[in-house]
């Protein structure tokens, strides 16, 4: 994916994709392991600033109800949010 993007951007570009990229500011412990986004760009310069994708297939609306009960329990309460402190 980065050899693509490093093409369509003529080899600069000022984010760049990753996959599965960990989330370092809601790390627990030492030896917990950080939430990781699905996709996500990343800032070249500022390796913390990231820009998270959610990427999901869903096949039935049974499985989409229960991803936006998931998304209403955590990401709108700010639960799965770096930075943003827990309401519930």
């Amino acid at each position: 994916m980065s050899l693509l993007w490093a093409r369509e951007t003529g080899g600069y570009g000022s984010l760049q994709p990753s996959h599965e990229s960990p989330e370092l500011a809601k790390r627990v412990s030492a030896s917990a392991k950080p939430p990781a986004y699905d996709l996500g760009f990343i800032h070249v310069e500022n390796r913390r600033w990231k820009w998270p994708i959610e990427a999901k297939v869903l096949l039935t609306s049974a499985a989409l109800a229960a991803y936006l009960d998931d998304v209403n329990r955590k990401f709108i309460a700010g639960i799965a949010a770096p930075f943003v402190a827990r309401a519930l």
